[in-house]
Order: structure tokens, then C-alpha cells, then sequence
């Protein structure tokens, strides 16, 4: 029985792709026409099509044409499941990938549009449940290294991508009790928020409780302001601090390009 050709032009329309496919196919030697006419012309044959599916197949679960070259080299079982396997674990880090950034997006679109309806300037006072945080040793105000303060926050960011703790873009800060009674808003910690306790080294807990909650609009060189505003109002109306200062950007860089219009959450816990 003869064997049935196709020219290249029907063979790719019967797999589905471009001519300009095949030719990749055979530059790479993983797909070669069977024939190549003295014209030219170059033709697959039936069983070709098998050749095709294989590395159709192995495309579609995301196996580049190099690892489907070397096993088509050294076709077998053992190797079959080998690429299968690896590539599952590949998609499991994937998909735990895109989990995380659909978790960003969505705690960040809720943030900023909540942003949006704020009273701002207005001291509020909230019962809060108990929050977790992963935070890093940030820097002294005081110490004037901008490169050091940036290296730092960078290592913080780096660290919560790594172990999928980025759940917003936003990055917060967090002033310690012993500052606040001496009057010094200096942040002890960068920080970012999680929906859930974790055994990482850097969890910090933010314990339930009332807390004076206060949405500062202005520049961060204006935050001293906001403290002083809070704190006269917790003394005015018989509540004392008795926990630490949670600061939280809702609106910042990445939303708004006048640092004026910046929108920052503070959280200071009271008891009266």
C-alpha cells in the first residue's frame, strides 16, 4: 500500500498551525518532513501526525521544545512520567503563584475604594479583632542612610514574595508603646499585613482590642500631626494608650501622584 503525503500547507492546516511552525519544528530536528522535493516542496506523512501530537501534547502542559527534543530522543515511559511529574510540580507553584496575586488584588482594590469614602482627620474609635503581621527591623528616623532604608524595605518585600506573605501592596509601619509615651513616633518595623497566623520568625501579632483609629490625609513629613491629634483626643476623653501604633498606607505612591493626597490609616491601642 502507498503511503499518503500532505504538502506542508495541508498538514499544518490538518494540525491546527502555521507553516512557519513546521519550519521551526524542522530547524529544531524535532519534527522533519519526511520528504523534501528537489523544488522544494516538503511533505509529512500520516504517521507524522503522531510525531505532531506528541509534541503538541507536551506544549500544552508547558514543556519547552528542548525538553521535548531530548525526550523524544530517549522516548519512554520512565521519561514520560518524569516530564509529566515535573511539570506538575511546576504548576502547583504556579498556581499557589496566581493565588496569591488574586488575593493582592483583592485586598488592594478593597483598601483603595474603602479609601475613598473615608472620613479623614476624624478620630474613630473601633473594636478590633486580632490581626497578624510579618514585619522586619526598620531603620531609625533618625538615621539618614536612604540607602540603608531602602535596602531594608526591599528585603521585607522580598522576603513576603518568597513565601507568599505579599497579600497587598501596601506596606505599613508599626511605632512601639515606649515610643508613644515619649512622645517620639519613630517606626520600630516595617510591616504587612497576612489573613492568617503563620510560624514564620517574623509574625507579629496585633491583639484584639479597642483602638483609636484615625485616616490622615497629607504628606508623610505631616504624620507628627496626626499623632499629636490623636493622642489629645485620647487624653481629652479619659482613655489611656496601651499598645502599640499600627500605620497603614491606603492611598500612596502607587495610587496618587501628589504626596498631598496621601491617605494613611493609624491604629493606637486604648484602654480606658
Amino acid at each position: 500500500m502507498s503511503k499518503i503525503f500532505f504538502k506542508a500547507g495541508e498538514f499544518a492546516a490538518l494540525c491546527g498551525v502555521k507553516k512557519d511552525t513546521l519550519f521551526h519544528y524542522d530547524e529544531l530536528g524535532i519534527l522533519k518532513p519526511e520528504i523534501v522535493a528537489e523544488n522544494g516542496y516538503r511533505y509529512y506523512s500520516t504517521k507524522q501526525l503522531t510525531t505532531f501530537d506528541i509534541i503538541h501534547s507536551l506544549k500544552e502542559v508547558g514543556t519547552p521544545l528542548k525538553e521535548i527534543k531530548s525526550y523524544m530522543e530517549k522516548q519512554n515511559t520512565n521519561n514520560f512520567l518524569s516530564i509529566l511529574k515535573t511539570k506538575q510540580k511546576q504548576l502547583k507553584k504556579e498556581q499557589k503563584r496566581l493565588n496569591q496575586i488574586k488575593k493582592l488584588l483583592k485586598n488592594t482594590i478593597a483598601t483603595t475604594e474603602h479609601a475613598l469614602s473615608v472620613k479623614c482627620d476624624e478620630v474613630q474609635i473601633e473594636y478590633c479583632t486580632e490581626e497578624y503581621y510579618i514585619v522586619i527591623d526598620a531603620p531609625e528616623v533618625s538615621y539618614t542612610d536612604e540607602k540603608a532604608f531602602h535596602i531594608k524595605l526591599q528585603e521585607h518585600i522580598s522576603y513576603c514574595r518568597k513565601n507568599y506573605y505579599y497579600n497587598e501592596f501596601q506596606i505599613g509601619e508599626i511605632v512601639l508603646l515606649k515610643n508613644l509615651k515619649q512622645g517620639l513616633f519613630e517606626r520600630k518595623y516595617f510591616c504587612s499585613k497576612i489573613d492568617h497566623k503563620t510560624n514564620s520568625e517574623y509574625l507579629f501579632i496585633k491583639p484584639a482590642g479597642i483602638y483609636a483609629v484615625l485616616f490622615h490625609k497629607g504628606a508623610y513629613e505631616t504624620l507628627p500631626d496626626a499623632y499629636h491629634k490623636l493622642k489629645e483626643y485620647i487624653e481629652q476623653n479619659g482613655y489611656k494608650i496601651i499598645g502599640n501604633a499600627y500605620e497603614e498606607d491606603q492611598l500612596y505612591y502607587l495610587s496618587v501622584s501628589d504626596p498631598n493626597q496621601y491617605l494613611l490609616k493609624i491604629s493606637i491601642q486604648i484602654d480606658k
